[in-house]
């Protein structure tokens, strides 16, 4: 939102992107999204263009339901937790 006031009193997306500590690319993007959507398409970022999750679903909701309850410090203790619950198979922790 910052980033948004600042390039409509006429701060430059350079500009706002240097005080920001963003790329200039990123600047522009969020401007884009306010100008065609508002406030929507700020907070509506939309799907990530990465690969599709090798979680099957049920995995998926618990592993979401024991991050909302806090379970784990680090990705490696839901590596764990994971692991100890269904076969990995080729996949690597960095995945989490």
């Amino acid at each position: 939102m910052l980033a948004i006031k600042l390039a409509m009193e006429g701060t430059g997306t350079l500009q706002v992107a240097d005080d920001l500590g963003r790329s200039q690319a990123t600047v522009q993007s969020w401007i884009n999204r306010f100008r065609a959507n508002r406030i929507d398409g700020l907070l509506n970022k939309g799907k990530g263009k990465g690969p599709q999750s090798r979680l099957a679903s049920e995995m998926e909701k618990a592993m979401t339901a024991e991050l909302a309850k806090g379970k784990w410090r680090t990705a490696g203790d839901a590596w764990s937790w994971r692991g100890s619950r269904s076969d990995l198979g080729d996949m690597k922790e960095a995945t989490i």
